[in-house]
C-alpha cells in the first residue's frame, strides 16, 4: 500500500501543471492529490517508519543465517576434511578472494582455518564501519 502511494505521488508530481520554478514534488503533490489522499499518504509514511523491516528477519537472525551458510560453504570446499582450506580448496570456496589467500592465512601455514577466516571478516567489517563513520554515514 505504501509503495503504491509513493509511486503515485511521484507520478503525480511529474505530471504537467506544477507551477514553473516551483518544487515539482511538493507543488505537484499539492496540485494533484486531494486533501484526503494527502492525509492518507502522510498516515502511511508515518506508519511506515517503525515497520520498515517488518517483512525481514531481525539483523541478528540474518547474521546467524549468513554465518551458517558460510560455515556450510567452508565444509563443502574442505575436500580433505581437515577443517582448513589449502590454496586450491580456498579457490573453490572464494574464487574472487584467492589473491588475498596469503593475507588471510595469518599464521602462514599454507591453510586458512575458520578462525583466520572469521578474524579477517571481522577486521574488514570494522574497517568498513570506520570508513563510513569517518565519511559521516550511518553505521548500518
Amino acid at each position: 500500500m505504501f509503495l503504491r502511494h509513493c509511486v503515485l505521488a511521484v507520478l503525480f508530481a511529474l505530471l504537467p501543471g506544477a507551477a514553473a520554478g516551483a518544487s515539482p514534488v511538493t507543488d505537484g503533490l499539492e496540485a494533484t492529490l486531494s486533501g484526503e489522499d494527502r492525509s492518507q499518504l502522510r498516515r502511511d509514511l508515518d506508519a511506515w517508519g517503525p515497520d520498515l523491516y517488518r517483512d525481514h528477519p531481525p539483523r541478528g537472525e540474518r547474521l546467524r543465517r549468513a554465518g551458517e551458510a558460510l560455515r556450510e560453504r567452508f565444509r563443502e570446499a574442505d575436500a580433505d576434511g581437515d577443517q582448513a582450506l589449502d590454496r586450491k580448496e580456498f579457490a573453490q570456496f572464494a574464487p574472487r578472494q584467492t589473491r588475498h589467500f596469503d593475507a588471510i592465512d595469518a599464521n602462514h601455514d599454507g591453510q586458512v582455518d575458520p578462525d583466520e577466516l572469521r578474524q579477517t571478516v571481522r577486521e574488514r567489517i570494522e574497517r568498513r564501519v570506520e570508513r563510513r563513520l569517518e565519511n559521516g554515514q550511518p553505521r548500518r
